[in-house]
């Protein structure tokens, strides 16, 4: 069972409509058992971005049709309209079609299986800010509390903005810092406070408590929707 898809699946090896379903129905079933175990990365992000390449190859496919001259007397025949009519009805072409056709709609099914495991997680999380948050959010610590062990996560997070050429948008990076135990004489408060001490950096550090009613896997999934979470929190600040 395969875990991962190459981005050029489609046209990669042996281009056969049979083959290319079975390729697609393997990948899906690793799908499959990833989200049966609440496990969302990378299997959703990647899932997002098999379905837009495949997306774009349909649209792109189809404004190539559209750009040739459409020929006003069907008994007439023009270099342009017979290149076109070749490129139609090559086998080749032919078999991308089905192809694309065929797994579009088993990528967005999928996608909306990690959606509402996204949802059930993020509706789950309780996410607030330990003491007073400084007017200085870009940088801090994340506290992930288990409350069924009693363990307290703690990364260090940075947060900064990217551009793209078409899009500006805010990435965040965590560095696991170490684990604390949470006891009625260490709260969350002065963990906070011995982080300030440890590290003088931050003399004056934003941090976040982070927690869930539910157990999800830690790295697969309650970390990127923490991770999510905390950038929608940063956006607002800004």
């Amino acid at each position: 069972m395969m875990s991962t898809l190459s981005k050029d699946w489609i046209t990669e090896g042996l281009l056969d409509f049979e083959y290319k379903k079975y390729i697609v129905l393997a990948y899906m079933q690793s799908i499959e058992s990833s989200f049966s175990q609440q496990m969302l990365y990378p299997s959703f992000a990647e899932l997002a971005a098999h379905y837009n390449r495949l997306a774009n190859l349909k649209t792109g496919r189809e404004e190539l049709f559209d750009k040739f001259p459409k020929s006003q007397n069907p008994f007439e025949s023009t270099e342009d309209q017979s290149c076109l009519s070749e490129i139609r009805e090559s086998d080749e072409m032919l078999c991308i079609q089905d192809i694309i056709d065929y797994a579009l709609p088993q990528f967005k099914s999928k996608i909306e299986e990690g959606k509402d495991i996204y949802e059930l997680v993020e509706k789950s999380l309780t996410f607030e800010p330990v003491g007073v948050l400084p007017l200085y959010k870009d940088e801090g610590y994340i506290l992930v509390y288990d409350e069924y062990d009693s363990d307290v996560l703690i990364y260090k997070y940075s947060s900064s903005f990217m551009e793209s050429s078409t899009e500006k948008y805010r990435a965040l990076k965590t560095n696991f810092i170490g684990r604390e135990r949470k006891t009625l004489s260490k709260s969350f408060e002065n963990i906070k406070l011995a982080l300030a001490k440890q590290f003088t950096e931050l003399p004056n550090p934003a941090a976040w408590l982070v927690k869930s009613n539910y157990k999800f896997p830690l790295i697969e999934t309650f970390l990127p929707v923490t991770k999510r979470v905390l950038m929608q929190e940063l956006f607002r600040a800004t």
